[in-house]
């Protein structure tokens, strides 16, 4: 399978919105952790709701990373002739 097109052509800024959406992801993940009662940071060390919540906020940001680069690859990639 041939990689896609816009993996050819240069994206300058690519590596800096995959980084803010990491980090989005992260907060977001964090968040959701401490709703649901599994903090990642919880003072009691690593707990098995610290672990799930440690789990969390790193699905959430490669998820973040990954949907930071569809949504800029998608905008900003030239038609196909």
């Amino acid at each position: 399978m041939p990689p896609p097109p816009s993996d050819n052509s240069p994206q300058p800024w690519l590596g800096a919105v995959q980084a803010a959406g990491f980090v989005a992801g992260g907060i977001l993940g964090y968040a959701f952790g401490k709703a649901l009662g599994m903090d990642p940071m919880d003072p009691a060390g690593y707990t098995t709701p610290a672990m799930v919540g440690i789990l969390l906020v790193g699905l959430c940001s490669g998820g973040g990373a990954q949907l930071a680069r569809r949504w800029y690859l998608q905008r900003n990639t030239p038609p196909e002739k």
